[in-house]
């Protein structure tokens, strides 16, 4: 992990993640709890591919005053997979980048509530690049389940650009990912056989 670090621009701060947000595990109900309410972020929500939004989440739950703004989730907030069958998906992370709509978040998840300055679409990059993947999935423990714990997150390390390179990068990134999605929607040329030519035939 270190030599992949050095490898990374002198400029760049090396912070531990327990710096840059504070972590809580979330809603946990009974069956009756969910089905509508607010949204509510699961662990299909975090392992999606694309950043989160209301919009975009697929359960929801019937949450009070109280529980809607204990388990919050706001602008800029990184979302942790907290127990996984395997390793590969130990801690996978995800933000969630609505502005104008705060969400919830389920037990299966870990929520980092963003407690410091950073731009969240480069923070989701860096969280699933190899040397940081490769902090989570070493320290994650279980047999049957793998979970990683909130203190485990806390102790990993990010290399971070100063704020405006941070948002260069994000942007990049979130460009190419849309470049990306919308070429896989493309659907594939078909490229027709040429018809057969008939034999020539004699008009005598």
């Amino acid at each position: 992990m270190g030599d992949d670090l050095r490898h990374l621009p002198i400029t760049w701060e090396q912070r531990r993640l327990g710096e840059l947000l504070v972590f809580s595990n979330g809603f946990n109900g009974s069956r009756g709890d969910f089905g509508e309410g607010i949204a509510l972020i699961s662990v299909m929500d975090v392992l999606c591919d694309d950043f989160i939004t209301y919009g975009s989440i697929r359960g929801q739950a019937n949450l009070d005053k109280e529980a809607q703004e204990k388990y919050s989730v706001e602008y800029g907030d990184v979302l942790f997979q907290r127990s996984s069958e395997n390793y590969e998906d130990a801690g996978t992370s995800n933000v969630y980048l609505d502005q104008h709509k705060p969400a919830a978040f389920g037990g299966f998840v870990i929520r980092g509530r963003k407690v410091s300055e950073y731009e969240p679409t480069f923070m989701m990059h860096a969280l699933r690049s190899i040397p940081v993947r490769n902090q989570i999935t070493c320290r994650a423990q279980g047999a049957q389940h793998i979970n990683v714990s909130q203190d485990t997150l806390a102790d990993v390390i990010v290399k971070m650009p100063p704020l405006p390179e941070q948002q260069i990068i994000g942007t990049f990134f979130s460009r190419l990912d849309s470049l990306i999605t919308l070429h896989q929607r493309k659907r594939p040329l078909t490229i027709s056989s040429p018809s057969p030519r008939l034999p020539a035939t004699s008009l005598t």
